[in-house]
């Protein structure tokens, strides 16, 4: 994300891994310029959730904590995402309300606090639940584009993200 053509204000990385969260809260307070930038957050996961749930209340954890309305967008993505360094600024010239499904969903926030109170939902099909509420909105949604790499599998079928984005490479 530090290295995209458009660089973002604030990331926040979620991980339910206490060992990784310590290894990057030391590395940020070695990087001064980051340490501004970038937070960390641990959210101790409740296993015997659907993956989708611990998802959803992983993110609210951070979502309650930051002024939504001050920002344009948020951007969902997972960690074993790989895109070029112009990909957010090509998901934008898309003008779309939310583009891409999954591991990675760039979503417009004014729609975003409109119709899902600034909530991630805590439901199995986290991310199909946005799009379909956006998409029963009459809300422009918009594939991956060409160049999003999916390094491993992550949770859901990769044929599912290939035929509904067939612009990733999987």
């Amino acid at each position: 994300m530090l290295n995209q053509s458009l660089k973002p204000e604030l990331i926040i990385v979620v991980t339910g891994s206490s060992s990784l969260a310590k290894f990057l809260i030391k590395f940020l307070s070695i990087e001064e310029e980051l340490s501004e930038k970038v937070r960390v957050i641990y959210v101790k996961p409740e296993l015997t959730e659907h993956v989708g749930v611990r998802v959803g209340k992983a993110i609210n954890n951070v979502l309650n904590n930051i002024p939504l309305h001050k920002y344009d967008f948020l951007l969902k993505v997972d960690a074993d995402i790989v895109m070029p360094l112009n990909y957010v600024e090509r998901c934008l010239k898309l003008k779309a309300d939310l583009v891409g499904l999954g591991p990675f969903m760039l979503v417009r926030m004014e729609p975003f606090l409109k119709l899902l109170s600034g909530r991630w939902p805590e439901v199995p099909t986290d991310d199909a639940y946005v799009m379909m509420c956006f998409k029963a909105a009459g809300l422009r949604i918009a594939p991956w584009l060409e160049g999003l790499v999916i390094k491993r599998k992550a949770g859901g079928s990769w044929r599912y993200y290939y035929y509904y984005y067939r612009g990733a490479t999987i």
